[in-house]
Parts: structure tokens; C-alpha cells; sequence
């Protein structure tokens, strides 16, 4: 679950939700059982991600999960989101498909469902470019069903649920290579209004690429992967990459390690969210430390003094490697640092 909050103001869940997958039997259809979910309340964005539990594995290959994640709007602060009415357009005359990636290299497949526009297509189209910049080796196809998988196949739909303030979506990976456990196909579905009002306000994109790195592993494999040890991930190229941001503070703070909201740094593990229930905790990021880096759990849409807004860290591609990826040597990475 990902908060998203304007400038300083904090947000919490309106409630908690146990939205855990369960088993879907070999043969199933791996989108079966999304239902809509419950309308809640305005404003700034909650996204709901589930995590794959044991699964059973099919002829294919891959082990399919059943998600009935949410994405969820709710207000908690005064201020105003400008509510932006967008045109539509029919999908005929924009995208099917697109696929980012060079022949042989990390392909990842957007199959667009429902009524878009080409701004908002758009959106897919560079954040799937985004992560196939970072990962760059293939991994070995799959069929999940009768669909051959290479590398990663999301269902991007975009249709009506409840218009302007309600439920934006859903998303999750939904079928999980039995050997490696990546993800092989995966599904991500919004609200057509409330996605064209993020996308006025300059949100969608992060909300985009935030949930495209959840559907390839980031988040929603660590634990199916063994990758957490207490509060921290334990992946040695993420780790080292903490350790270098927490000896950058010591030195630049007169060594000490302590941040000024009294967080302690320690190193040996990334610290991960412990707060915000079963879809924010354990799958993101602590904000404590990292404080809006792409794969926290809120947003900040103000950046912090000298770099962009939700910077995507050497921390998190280095993550990615560690599930599994192969990674560029030099990733495209933002400028980040502790503080």
C-alpha cells in the first residue's frame, strides 16, 4: 500500500485491510476473483499491493497467485486537489500493446484494456522504458495458461469504477516463475477519472512506475524470495549501497549516523517499513530513513533540496539484482542521499 501526501502534510490509512492472495488452482485463470473493490474516500492516493504467499505451481512452469489488491483514494489535510475532466479516447485508435526492451533483452509487455488516452498510455510506455534501462538481461520465457510469457506480461486496464475520489485501482504481480519466483505476468487497473485527474495534478507517473517496479518484484517478492531479516532486507547489493548512503551522512554530519527526525542508522541491512498494515509494511522502504525515495510508501510531491521528486536510488535497482535481475552496470539511478 502506498500513501501519497502533498508537502509536509502526513497521511494514514483510513483503516487497515487483511488483502492477502490465496491459491489459485492449476489451469485457473490467474485474473480470476478481481472483484471492484469498496468505494472509500477523496484526495491524495492509497495504494493497496498484495504480496505472493506459497502457491501451487502449474504445468508451465510458474506459480500462479489470486490478488484482490486495492488502490484507494483518501483524504486526511486541508487543501485542494484541482479536479481535472480529461477526453477519452477509443483504444482502436491508440495502443494495444506496447512492449519495451531490445530483442533479448528485459521485455516488459503492457497489454491496455478499456478506454485510454495517449497521454495516459504514455505514462506505461515510459516507466516500462524506465525498468528495462535497469534490468537488461532476458529471463526464461514462460506460458502462464496458454500465454507465453517474455519477460513480464501486464494487463493494464483503464475503465470506470466509481469516478473522482474513490477507488483509483488495483495492482499486483499475479503468477510468479516457479524456480526464480519472478514475476511473469501481472495486473494493473485504474479508475478512468481519477487517473486523469493525477495525471493534471503530475502524480500518475510516480503512481505508474511506483506499482511497475512492485510488479516485478520490488516489495512483493522479498519475503517469497527470503530476502528480510527483522525490520531490514538483507540483499548484499542493496545493503552495500545503504551502507555507502549511511557513511556519505556520517561524513558529512560529523560522523554521526543519527537523522535529524532521531532515526539511527545502522548498517548490515536497508531498513523497511514497518508501518501502514499488510500493504505498505514489510514491502516498501522505511520512510523514516529513506524519506520519498520511489519505493517508500508515500510520496512527497515536493522534491527535497537537490534532487527530484521520488528519486529512484541505487538502493532499489541494486535490489533488483539481488532477486534475481541482471542489472545495468550503470543503471539509470537518480541523485540521492540521506537526510
Amino acid at each position: 500500500m502506498r500513501l501519497f501526501r502533498l508537502p509536509a502534510l502526513p497521511w494514514d490509512l483510513p483503516e487497515e485491510r487483511d488483502l492477502m492472495p490465496v491459491v489459485v488452482p492449476a489451469g485457473s485463470d490467474p485474473f480470476a476473483g478481481w472483484a471492484e473493490p469498496p468505494a472509500v474516500v477523496t484526495q491524495a492516493v492509497v495504494t493497496q499491493e498484495v504480496v505472493p504467499q506459497a502457491a501451487q505451481e502449474d504445468d508451465g512452469g510458474v506459480i500462479l497467485v489470486d490478488l484482490v489488491g486495492d488502490v484507494e483514494a483518501h483524504a486526511k489535510a486541508s487543501g485542494t486537489v484541482v479536479v481535472a475532466s480529461a477526453a477519452t479516447a477509443s483504444l482502436t485508435a491508440l495502443r494495444a500493446s506496447y512492449t519495451s526492451g531490445a530483442a533479448g533483452a528485459y521485455n516488459v509487455t503492457i497489454n491496455f484494456t478499456g478506454t485510454w488516452t495517449s497521454a495516459l498510455q504514455d505514462v506505461f510506455v515510459t516507466a516500462a522504458n524506465r525498468i528495462s534501462a535497469v534490468i537488461v538481461g532476458d529471463v526464461p520465457n514462460v506460458k502462464v495458461g496458454t500465454l507465453a510469457v517474455d519477460d513480464i506480461v501486464i494487463t493494464a486496464s483503464l475503465r470506470a469504477i466509481d469516478g473522482v475520489g474513490g477507488v483509483l485501482g488495483q495492482a499486483g504481480p499475479t503468477a510468479l516463475r516457479a524456480g526464480t519466483k519472478l514475476p511473469a505476468t501481472a495486473m494493473m487497473q485504474f479508475d478512468t477519472a481519477d487517473a486523469a485527474t493525477y495525471q493534471s495534478q503530475g502524480l500518475f507517473d510516480e503512481i505508474v512506475t511506483h506499482e511497475m517496479l512492485h510488479a516485478v518484484g520490488v516489495g512483493s517478492i522479498w519475503a517469497t524470495k527470503a530476502m528480510l531479516s527483522g525490520n531490514g532486507f538483507i540483499g548484499r547489493n542493496a545493503v552495500a549501497e545503504y551502507n555507502k548512503l549511511v557513511d556519505g551522512y556520517a561524513a558529512s554530519h560529523g560522523g554521526s549516523t543519527r537523522l535529524a527526525n532521531g532515526t539511527q542508522l545502522t548498517k548490515g541491512a536497508v531498513p523497511i517499513e514497518t508501518q501502514g498494515g499488510a500493504g505498505t509494511a514489510r514491502v516498501h522502504w522505511s520512510e523514516a530513513v529513506f524519506d520519498g525515495e520511489m519505493m517508500t510508501g508515500w510520496l512527497d510531491t515536493a522534491p527535497r533540496a537537490g534532487m527530484v521528486a521520488d528519486p529512484l536510488s541505487a538502493i532499489t535497482t541494486a535490489s533488483l539484482k539481488d532477486l534475481g535481475y541482471v542489472v545495468a552496470a550503470r543503471p539509470p539511478t537518480d541523485f540521492y542521499i540521506l537526510g
